[in-house]
């Protein structure tokens, strides 16, 4: 079976048979957070750094995280329009 992930592959075949190729259009994706290391999940699986995927055009994905998340020296929050942090001293 071709990898639907490689820019190329190959078939083999040992009699006259009939191929379809069907082609799909790809876009990378990185997620991160700022500043780094805040948790978040995609698509159910949790990170806490900087993740790429190649996803196809138009396909559905979730992206969560939780609130509060403490990092050093700052708080943060989380909502649907952004992130809203406040520093403290």
């Amino acid at each position: 079976m071709a990898n639907p992930n490689a820019a190329s592959t190959t078939i083999t075949m040992n009699a006259a048979t009939n191929v379809t190729a069907n082609f799909q259009q790809v876009a990378s994706i990185i997620v991160t957070t700022s500043p780094a290391g805040l948790s978040f999940s995609v698509d159910g699986t949790s990170y806490t750094s900087s993740q790429s995927f190649t996803w196809v055009v138009g396909s559905s994905h979730t992206i969560a995280t939780t609130t509060p998340q403490a990092a050093p020296q700052e708080r943060s929050m989380y909502s649907t329009t952004g992130r809203i942090a406040a520093r403290y001293p």
